[in-house]
């Protein structure tokens, strides 16, 4: 400290005497008192000191509020960095769910479709070749053994038509075991059977969303499944939704898809171990 400077009794500020009348911290009067005390009466020194030492303690006592603000501040700082990182990474994990839902959606609409094309294109060709033989029927005759030119070709195309279908059911029966495989899993890591039960429900009185009688089925079979109150184990529930009867494959596929996936978009069922690969 230089020599022409002095300090606040109060919180000990450097400061210069001929500059400042006022502490620029603590705003303390800085008054000059004569240096000898002797002639300041005992009265007023022992009211200076008493001064003195209340300002001190205030003093001290703001300070260490100061200190207790800046700790919270500088916590409160962290937890808030801390939750910003956490709702980052939940943003991002909610963008590669939906980047995952709408590619499932896409794949099962892209297989929807190609099954109604091959159907509609198989119903056209027999209306095309029932039309054809009503036409050709005074001209046919029963006792030749060549078909007509055209007759064949439709017969051609419909003979195509039902080996596609037939390949189509080999694929779907090929893929059904691990389609209900994967839905047992899920079906089985369900937490909150009553909720699910209660939402299912809620889907199966909300026709407007189910365009088969299929897929009906099948939500009320894994609503019975959720409801039992017997042990459950994958294999078990597998087995159960095996024995739901549907008299072609091609539906049973479908109603496990849609349920499948109107599960997993209303949050009832979780997304599998191998990242929604069918669904």
């Amino acid at each position: 400290m230089a020599a022409n400077e002095s300090h606040c009794p109060i919180c000990n500020t450097n400061y210069s005497p001929l500059e400042v009348d006022y502490c620029p911290t603590c705003g303390w009067l800085l008054t000059n008192y004569p240096v000898v005390l002797g002639e300041i009466p005992k009265i007023f020194q022992q009211r200076l000191q008493e001064q003195l030492k209340w300002a001190k303690k205030l003093w001290q006592s703001h300070i260490e509020q100061l200190k207790a603000k800046f700790q919270e501040l500088t916590s409160t700082q962290t937890e808030l960095a801390e939750s910003n990182s956490k709702l980052l990474s939940v943003e991002q994990e909610k963008a590669a769910t939906e980047s995952k839902l709408n590619k499932s959606l896409q794949e099962q609409a892209s297989f929807k479709q190609q099954l109604r094309l091959v159907k509609a294109e198989k119903m056209e060709l027999e209306e095309k070749l029932n039309q054809v033989l009503q036409e050709l029927q005074p001209f046919y005759q029963p006792n030749g053994t060549e078909d007509l030119p055209a007759v064949g070709t439709l017969k051609n195309q419909l003979s195509n038509m039902e080996l596609l279908l037939q390949l189509s059911r080999k694929l779907l029966n090929h893929w059904l075991p691990e389609l209900n495989s994967n839905l047992a899993q899920e079906i089985y890591q369900i937490q909150d059977e009553i909720k699910a039960v209660q939402d299912i429900h809620h889907i199966i009185e909300s026709p407007s969303t189910i365009s088969s009688n299929e897929q009906l089925i099948t939500l009320k079979t894994i609503m019975n499944i959720l409801a039992d109150q017997t042990p459950k184990s994958v294999d078990k529930i597998v087995n159960t939704l095996e024995e739901a009867n549907f008299e072609d494959v091609i539906t049973r596929v479908d109603a496990l898809l849609f349920v499948r996936w109107k599960l997993k978009s209303e949050g009832i069922i979780k997304r599998d171990s191998q990242g929604d690969t069918l669904l």
